[in-house]
């Protein structure tokens, strides 16, 4: 396993040679919208070791041989790590956040670390997911568009295996012969929900994500994070940004082997490793080929039905795989929401669904625009539950989750949000809300909710093999 995902090596030194990297725009968080602050974060690799390893390399070329025939991962021993910068809209010579990002979003860029270590600069630099950064000092200049082909080229998830949307429609009736209860996991800063199908234990069918915090939120992934895989359960990945994947690897010989269903997203360096690693560890990578504008729909064998599509956005976290589980009693239609990462804003109309019961939050609770139209609550008998996401004390800079602007949306879209119309975060249940964690004072109120249909008397059989649930 490449260093940069192992979450059980220990920390070194590591070797950057003449510093020449190529890294690819992984995420652009704001810090301050109306200062146009902001924080861009690369994922790259030493320019050296990718001529050495890389797939289409000098004679060493590969690009067409199917990802699934790779037995090691050809990038196990390349240097591969993560620059955080903060900058500002202005800073980068734009006047507004669209430019930046039109501009920025799935481009690639030459990076040379001229120095690292405490002090050096005003960059971060990880040299693994899960250990704390470095200070750097980094010069970062534009590819040209031919050199960008090829680094897409060498990412990419073509020669990957694919499987329609009847193909998971077929696979979800196959596997999940109910949903009766929605799991929401404390992974720390990420995202992990679950489907369960018993009424009497907590083991799940499907996962939606296998995250945790990782990077500048590792501290806030919960001790001995593990899942449950007594089911041998599908996993259905919203997209691969890495706090989304990354609890996978705290279980590597449980989690890598099963089977993942993806976005057909571009990748770098880092999530085309995490690939790999699935295929190294004898578990499936089907990407899912699917026209934006679709939803498919699985019938499962006691009616309900379990939809999905993709995001109409062009970012990573707005063309995702978004799910929507509805229950099959005609006197009260309703779903349950699960979003990854995407917008409500970029959740295609096709995707048809009663009214939520529950819905998993956007982006943890990230910024959110403020024509923002989020869905309103079924309306039956005063059970409904909006759950967040994120890690105790997670703070990126000047941002905390939930944010206000997450807050006001479903504020306005029905939601009761308790004391958090005041204090975001300052509990972690309150009204209709159910969080994973909250904010200090201390002690924290930390774990996984369960959801249902109607309100929930009493807990089923918790799995010990998996995530602790300790509210619903």
């Amino acid at each position: 396993m490449n260093y940069f995902l192992d979450k059980d090596a220990d920390l070194r030194n590591i070797d950057f040679g003449n510093g020449r990297a190529y890294g690819k725009v992984d995420e652009i968080d704001f810090l301050d919208q109306g200062k146009g602050l902001l924080i861009i974060s690369f994922n790259a690799i030493l320019k050296d070791d990718l001529h050495n390893c890389g797939i289409q390399r000098e004679n060493n070329y590969r690009l067409t041989k199917p990802l699934n025939s790779f037995r090691v991962s050809p990038y196990e021993k390349a240097v591969i790590f993560r620059v955080e910068i903060e900058t500002s809209i202005k800073k980068e010579g734009f006047k507004s956040i669209d430019e930046l990002e039109a501009s920025y979003e799935n481009n690639w860029f030459n990076i040379y670390v001229m120095r690292y270590g405490a002090g050096a600069g005003d960059a971060k630099l990880y040299t693994n997911l899960f250990h704390p950064p470095v200070d750097a000092c980094l010069k970062i200049t534009r590819i040209k568009p031919s050199h960008q082909k090829k680094l897409n080229n060498e990412f990419s998830l073509a020669s990957a295996e694919g499987i329609s949307v009847l193909e998971l429609e077929q696979e979800l009736a196959k596997r999940v012969h109910s949903a009766d209860y929605l799991a929401i996991y404390d992974v720390g800063q990420g995202n992990s929900n679950a489907l369960i199908s018993s009424t009497s234990e907590t083991c799940p069918v499907v996962y939606y994500d296998m995250g945790c915090g990782i990077g500048a939120h590792a501290s806030t992934a919960p001790t001995g994070l593990d899942f449950c895989t007594c089911n041998d359960p599908l996993v259905i990945l919203s997209h691969w940004d890495q706090d989304h994947w990354a609890g996978a690897l705290h279980i590597k010989s449980k989690a890598l082997p099963l089977t993942w269903v993806v976005p057909r997203q571009q990748l770098d360096a880092v999530h085309k490793s995490f690939a790999h690693e699935i295929v190294s560890a004898g578990g499936r990578l089907l990407v899912l080929d699917m026209p934006k504008n679709k939803a498919g729909s699985s019938r499962l064998p006691n009616g309900q039905h379990l939809k999905f599509t993709v995001g109409l956005g062009s970012s990573r976290n707005n063309s995702g795989i978004v799910l929507a589980v509805e229950n099959n009693d005609p006197q009260f239609s309703s779903s349950w929401l699960l979003t990854g990462d995407c917008a409500y804003s970029h959740i295609p109309k096709s995707l048809q669904y009663h009214p939520p019961v529950a819905v998993v939050a956007p982006h943890h609770g990230g910024v959110t625009k403020l024509n923002t139209v989020a869905p309103s609550p079924a309306i039956h008998n005063g059970y409904n539950r909006l759950i967040y996401s994120y890690g105790p004390d997670n703070k990126f800079r000047t941002t905390r989750h939930p944010t206000s602007s997450s807050v006001r949306i479903h504020e306005l879209a029905g939601w009761d949000m308790g004391i958090w119309n005041a204090a975001p975060g300052s509990t972690s249940i309150t009204g209709n809300v159910r969080a994973t964690s909250k904010h200090s004072p201390s002690p924290f109120e930390r774990g996984g909710v369960l959801v249902g249909w109607e309100s929930l008397p009493t807990l089923p059989m918790m799995c010990t093999l998996g995530a602790p649930i300790s509210k619903y």
